[in-house]
């Protein structure tokens, strides 16, 4: 395996293990991202880092409240690489909650464009699961994350015909 591989929700596991078996980690938290840029200024190999940005799953991730501090602790020079830049959208698959898909799509733009702004680079994006990658292409962006898809499953019965398990 040469390609990245990107470690959802790493913890407990500790940054050393991550960084032996070479795997980049999200950080959804300051504490997270803390440990992270500790850890880089220990290590010049240290991995490049996903940030995660809550738009509405409300499970983790940096969210509107949050991005300040984030800006503060990405700007100048810190000792960490951002790989890429991403949210999950939660009701992709729901025609009757494309008003909130598009608000998470434009709320994710914007967060994803201050954070960019404060670093000498721009790190990939992503937010579109199985559904966004299908329903919508305006969320592509840099890359989808195809997940409940490569199982077969579909957004609709028509798609899933369309299907095969990748297992």
């Amino acid at each position: 395996i040469t390609l990245p591989i990107l470690v959802m929700n790493p913890e407990p596991v500790p940054v050393e293990t991550l960084h032996r078996f070479q795997l980049e980690a999200e950080v959804y938290d300051e504490r997270s991202l803390q440990e992270a840029i500790y850890f880089a200024r220990q290590r010049a190999d240290a991995p490049p880092l996903h940030i995660k940005l809550d738009t509405g799953m409300h499970r983790l991730g940096f969210t509107e409240h949050d991005l300040p501090g984030l800006l503060k602790m990405l700007g100048g020079e810190p000792p960490v690489r951002i790989a890429s830049i991403f949210s999950h959208l939660v009701a992709s698959e729901d025609p009757s909650q494309d008003d909130f898909t598009r608000q998470q799509i434009e709320d994710f733009s914007r967060m994803a464009d201050a954070v960019t702004a404060v670093l000498d680079y721009r790190p990939m994006r992503h937010i579109a699961n199985s559904a966004g990658a299908s329903r919508w292409p305006s969320a592509h962006f840099d890359m989808v994350r195809l997940g409940i898809g490569l199982h077969g499953i579909g957004v609709n019965a028509g798609e899933t015909d369309q299907l095969r398990s990748a297992a």
